[in-house]
């Protein structure tokens, strides 16, 4: 039986995590409490030190989740987790062998 993996986070880290999950045949599923995937990214104009649009690397990375056959649950917060399952706002549970956090950060002086 395939495992199932819930990455609760859509920015950067949490695409890349569910890319590298389903690359080794685990189901990943993102769950992100934002309407659109992207993080922080999608605030961004270029990335330092390349001068990267951000814009490309996000389209980029969105291309791939949606390659890689990758559920996405966008605008859809969590409300409770465990190892075993998510409980998310609207109260469904997503049961999983496992839940990967990749939430995000807050910019800081």
């Amino acid at each position: 039986m395939k495992k199932r993996v819930i990455v609760m986070g859509g920015g950067v880290a949490g695409m890349q995590t569910a890319l590298r999950l389903a690359a080794r045949g685990i189901e990943a599923v993102i769950v992100e409490k934002e309407t659109e995937l992207g993080g922080k990214l999608r605030g961004w104009h270029v990335l330092f030190p390349s001068f990267t649009p951000a814009g490309e690397v996000l389209s980029d990375l969105r291309r791939r989740v949606n390659e890689a056959g990758i559920e996405v649950m966008a605008g859809v917060g969590v409300r409770r987790f465990t190892s075993r399952s998510v409980e998310l706002a609207d109260g469904r549970t997503l049961a999983c062998d496992a839940v990967a956090l990749a939430t995000g950060f807050t910019l800081f002086d």
